[in-house]
């Protein structure tokens, strides 16, 4: 026999009437022919009502039990038990007892108004064999997405022999079938094996690595990074999937090896780990090539490392911007001009980098040989970028690639041709031996530049007749070989101190010579001859570029 009961379950009824009502008490397992005691529920008092019929409340506990026959008194929030033991279905007894001994043990075990097995409340699912798996689904309109379980787990390490362990693991099922441990702990040792997922994210000034509940994260974009969001205590593994950005050292928010920029490639990868603060530390940073971010010094040269000039595209002398089109051989920023095709690039700075992104045909540096290649053998050209590159000496020859692209067996003193087709380029860099190593910023690079192009500088000369200007120039440094001149502004560019008049240039009349300097000669405006004038630092350049 069997009494159904609730602690704070109640019925009411009218007297002389049979339907009762009944509130707090779920009556799934409630069947005709079972008996109604009404007054107590810590034993059955009074007569038992024969239940006729039972609606339960759909969507909540309670409902109405409609008895045989009338009530002889009325009963209001009373309590009650239900007996079992009359009712003819023996089978669903068997059930309903069932049912009722596990939620009452499970009231008893988490209920907190309770004091049966006083002290911790445990819910024990005993595997009682090896073989056997217990473990508690969680699942939507049935069907399972997790499940915490404990089974017996069977490996084979490779190379090595089979191995049985009991382990507890948090289990996801993605089809609804297949599950795959999330969570693995091995109960032998209590070693933990956790499954990390990757999710993408797109690149911005705020990278929040809290954003999304995954250990592994896929930067896409070249978006300059200066925050790892304000999530704390999280652990992130960043491989950077287009490379380009430059992360921001921050001594607090956003610690970064060697305390400096970093300027992210293709590939690379990063483990970072953030504090109670949400304060982010980068613990090690890999470059994909496999070279050291900070390599050691005795592996590195501290300086003439990078054998391109104007690296940084700093040097403009000749004012390019917007959208810059040239013409085959014509150079833009300095050291720089197009290929055989022409060349159309556009340039942007951001966070102290310059990047130009190039449209159309190629853009390339002559690195002149007896200067800047003379060691000879193995160069590494490295960028920043989505261009691809080749490098050859002599005509142009050879295939395109991303970098780092080492070459060997270059010839010593022998110029040098890097070359890029269509695609973003930052920070470019050419350098002896197979190794890649971070970018040479340098602060000469205006000096390096006048070896190529220099103004010609004011300086006092004479009118030798009426229409030509006379005047000595010498270059310093030594230029790379004997230059061109170039009229930038002949207008008012000389200076008659007599009267101080201003008069125009208007052609050199002959070339210089040498790579020193030498005589010039102005073709003017009409001047007094004999007369002395100077000539304008900004009306003409030098130029002995390759």
């Amino acid at each position: 026999m069997s009494l159904l009961s609730s602690p704070n379950a109640t019925a009411t009824v009218a007297q002389n009437t049979s339907a009762v009502t009944i509130a707090g008490m779920d009556l799934a397992g409630v069947q005709p022919s079972m008996l109604l005691h009404l007054g107590a529920r810590d034993r059955k008092k009074g007569d038992g009502l024969i239940i006729a019929s039972v609606a339960p409340n759909v969507g909540s506990t309670g409902g109405t039990l409609t008895l045989v026959g009338p009530v002889d008194a009325a009963f209001t929030n009373a309590a009650f038990l239900i007996d079992t033991g009359s009712y003819n279905g023996a089978g669903e007894v068997l059930k309903v007892d069932a049912a009722y001994e596990v939620l009452n043990a499970l009231r008893s075990l988490t209920s907190p108004n309770t004091n049966v097995y006083g002290g911790d409340r445990i819910v024990a699912l005993d595997k009682k064999l090896a073989t056997n798996v217990s473990y508690l689904a969680l699942s939507i309109g049935g069907r399972s997405w997790g499940r915490l379980e404990q089974r017996t787990l069977s490996y084979t390490p490779t190379g090595g022999s089979q191995v049985s362990t009991e382990a507890a693991s948090l289990r996801a099922l993605p089809d609804g079938t297949t599950p795959i441990d999330a969570v693995l702990v091995d109960l032998a040792t209590g070693g933990v094996d956790v499954r990390k997922a990757s999710i993408p994210m797109v690149s911005a000034a705020l990278l929040d690595l809290s954003s999304a509940p995954m250990a592994k994260v896929a930067v896409t974009g070249s978006a300059a990074i200066t925050s790892f969001g304000p999530g704390k205590h999280l652990e992130r593994l960043v491989r950077f999937v287009d490379g380009g950005n430059v992360l921001t050292h921050n001594a607090t928010s956003l610690i970064l090896p060697g305390g400096a920029n970093i300027v992210t490639r293709p590939g690379d990868c990063l483990h970072a780990t953030s504090d109670v603060a949400g304060n982010w530390r980068v613990h090690s940073y890999d470059r994909a090539d496999g070279t050291p971010l900070i390599l050691p010094i005795s592996t590195q040269r501290a300086a003439f490392r990078n054998r391109i000039r104007n690296g940084g595209f700093t040097i403009n002398e000749r004012g390019v911007s917007g959208t810059v089109t040239l013409a085959a051989g014509v150079y833009g920023h300095d050291g720089f001009k197009a290929g055989a095709g022409g060349c159309t690039y556009a340039f942007s700075k951001n966070n102290g980098v310059t990047t130009f992104n190039i449209t159309a045909g190629t853009l390339l540096q002559v690195i002149e040989g007896a200067l800047y290649v003379v060691e000879g053998g193995t160069y590494t050209a490295s960028w920043i970028g989505t261009a691809q590159a080749r490098v050859y000496q002599g005509g142009a020859t050879g295939s395109y690639a991303s970098g780092p692209l080492t070459v060997l067996g270059l010839g010593s003193e022998s110029n040098t041709t890097v070359e890029w087709g269509i695609g973003t380029l930052a920070l470019p860099q050419f350098e002896p031996g197979a190794i890649a190593t971070t970018f040479e910023r340098r602060d000469d690079e205006a000096f390096r530049n006048l070896r190529y192009q220099q103004p010609v500088p004011q300086m006092d000369g004479i009118f030798i007749n009426s229409t030509l200007w006379y005047g000595i120039v010498k270059t310093s440094p030594t230029m790379a070989f004997t230059p061109s001149l170039v009229l930038k502004n002949g207008a008012n560019a000389l200076n008659e101190y007599q009267n101080a008049t201003i008069r125009n240039a208007t052609s050199f009349a002959n070339p210089l010579y040498v790579n020193t300097g030498g005589d010039l000669f102005l073709n003017t405006s009409t001047a007094n001859s004999g007369a002395r004038a100077s000539l304008s630092g900004l009306a003409a350049v030098m130029r002995s570029e390759y």
